[in-house]
């Protein structure tokens, strides 16, 4: 569960100075009943600590998610990703 990685992510984020975040969508599709927008792509990640310079480290890998619909934008109702 995402709770049990929360201080994993809060000392990442507080360490970068710079993110570059790519999400490359390769098939989406809309479920009729519920009106959810199902994603799966894939994504490329950029990052550079604080006192590193411009030392940028790299990572990609597979995304999916579940989008809502909310006014003129779009709320996360679900998120997975995965490293290469």
């Amino acid at each position: 569960p995402f709770y049990k990685l929360l201080p994993e992510y809060r000392t990442n984020f507080e360490t970068v100075d710079s993110i570059r975040y790519v999400i490359e969508p390769e098939e989406h599709s809309r479920r009729l009943e519920t009106g959810d927008i199902r994603m799966r792509g894939s994504f490329s990640l950029k990052w550079c600590r604080y006192g590193d310079g411009e030392s940028w480290q790299e990572s990609e890998g597979s995304i999916s998610m579940i989008l809502i619909e909310k006014a003129d934008s779009f709320l996360i109702k679900d998120l997975n990703y995965s490293f290469k």
